[in-house]
């Protein structure tokens, strides 16, 4: 089996995420913009916070320090592996 290669280089963008960060805009333009997706808001705010618990970053401080920064999402998966394999 070949060696993995060396991976995206230290500093570059991660492409899938910068192509889903372009489609959400194009979506959110299309859709109307700020003033149809505070509308959207209003009358659907359990959905907007599910996905703000599932994709906003949460930071983790140790003495002041932030050393990581991980989604409820990232949690759950880290969580499940390390009951999967102790890791």
């Amino acid at each position: 089996m070949p060696k993995p290669g060396p991976g995206r280089p230290k500093g570059s963008k991660n492409k899938f995420s910068t192509e889903i960060k372009d489609a959400i805009e194009a979506a959110y333009k299309k859709m109307g913009g700020r003033d149809d997706f505070i509308k959207w808001l209003e009358a659907h705010k359990s959905e907007f916070y599910r996905f703000l618990l599932h994709n906003v970053p949460i930071e983790i401080e140790l003495g002041g320090e932030v050393i990581h920064k991980l989604s409820i999402t990232g949690l759950k998966k880290s969580l499940n592996d390390y009951k999967e394999n102790g890791s």
